[in-house]
């Protein structure tokens, strides 16, 4: 049997149409490793699986939400938040001279 004939079956057809259909089907059977038409696939409504999934990404929106404020915290606290007064501009004459008055002994 040749490629073509394989793609053309009307089972590849269900299952293709199924998952453009259906994408969070898919997702969440591949998420749990659920089979297709399998009995626990079969058990669980679309409207469980999106909850499940939107569960997850709510989950981890929020995670990332307090990563990201606790970051912008210590760059505040540390001065390197964008408009802060603590940010210092010096000129390139500044900067090479603290540079060359740095002694590296203090740092071993």
């Amino acid at each position: 049997m040749s490629q073509k004939d394989d793609r053309e079956s009307p089972f590849d057809r269900l299952i293709v149409r199924w998952n453009n259909d259906f994408p969070i089907d898919y997702i969440w059977r591949k998420k749990y490793n659920i089979a297709f038409r399998s009995k626990e696939h079969l058990d669980i409504s679309h409207l469980n699986m999106f909850l499940d999934l939107r569960e997850e990404k709510l989950f981890k929106m929020a995670v990332r939400h307090k990563a990201e404020q606790q970051d912008r915290e210590e760059n505040e606290e540390l001065g390197l938040a964008l408009g802060t007064e603590k940010n210092v501009r010096l000129s390139k004459q500044e900067i090479d001279d603290e540079f060359d008055s740095l002694n590296l002994e203090d740092y071993e």
